[in-house]
């Protein structure tokens, strides 16, 4: 124990004004259009301005969820940089865009201070405290929080796309084979339809599911993805 000290201790200290930018969007939707990413980057650039932070890095994980930081490269990254006591300081909009998890907002937090390195939630305009008994269980309980409102609001999806399956309305994804979605609804796909019919004229005349698949293959029909139909796919077209 005594020697990784002397080793931690050798690495040195972080030039105190050298800041990393964090930013994370959970879905690829958000990361596509980069309203949610463009907003954090330019509060947090502002807010390293004004506080006289030289930001080495942006780091972002666009189109990643907060559940599993083993999982977002971009936190890994911080990680190794804050162990090797290359930055100072992490500047993130939100606690939630850095953990949801709060066994992993205390391990991470705990880390951090361990290496000396400050973590900013620019929403807030402040520096997450952790050096008091208080201030970990603030901490914690912000953590739980932000825990129990993205399981509600994972809850609250759940049942809004279990009702509008129930009402037969679109929620997500491919449309069924034979259609498209236009105009908030599903409409035929002519071309389609006429794979569907030729596929059930080969049945008709008494060809195997196997059989109907390499007929198409040989007409040069492919499926959605461009290979072959499988015979399962054909059965479930064909009901």
């Amino acid at each position: 124990m005594k020697r990784a000290g002397r080793k931690e201790q050798a690495r040195g200290k972080a030039n105190p004004n050298t800041a990393i930018i964090y930013c994370r969007v959970s879905t690829q939707k958000q990361a596509s259009k980069g309203i949610s990413l463009d907003m954090q980057l330019a509060r947090c650039t502002e807010y390293a301005a004004n506080r006289g932070l030289k930001v080495l890095d942006i780091i972002i994980d666009a189109g990643i969820s907060a559940k599993d930081v083993e999982h977002r490269p971009g936190m890994r990254r911080i990680i190794d940089m804050a162990k090797n006591r290359t930055v100072a300081h992490i500047l993130s909009f939100k606690l939630d865009r850095l953990f949801r998890n709060t066994q992993d907002t205390l391990n991470a937090m705990e880390m951090f201070t361990r290496y000396g390195v400050k973590v900013h939630l620019v929403s807030e305009c402040r520096i997450v405290q952790t050096e008091s008994a208080d201030d970990e269980c603030m901490l914690g309980f912000q953590a739980v929080i932000s825990t129990h409102e993205r399981k509600r609001i994972g809850e609250r999806t759940r049942a809004a796309l279990a009702r509008k399956r129930e009402l037969g309305e679109f929620t997500g994804g491919r449309a069924p084979y034979g259609y498209r979605y236009a105009n908030g609804g599903f409409v035929v796909d002519a071309t389609e339809q006429d794979i569907i019919r030729k596929m059930r004229t080969f049945r008709n005349h008494g060809y195997s599911l196997r059989k109907v698949a390499v007929c198409l293959k040989q007409d040069g029909i492919t499926n959605r993805s461009g290979g072959m139909f499988h015979p399962n796919q054909i059965q479930k077209l064909l009901g």
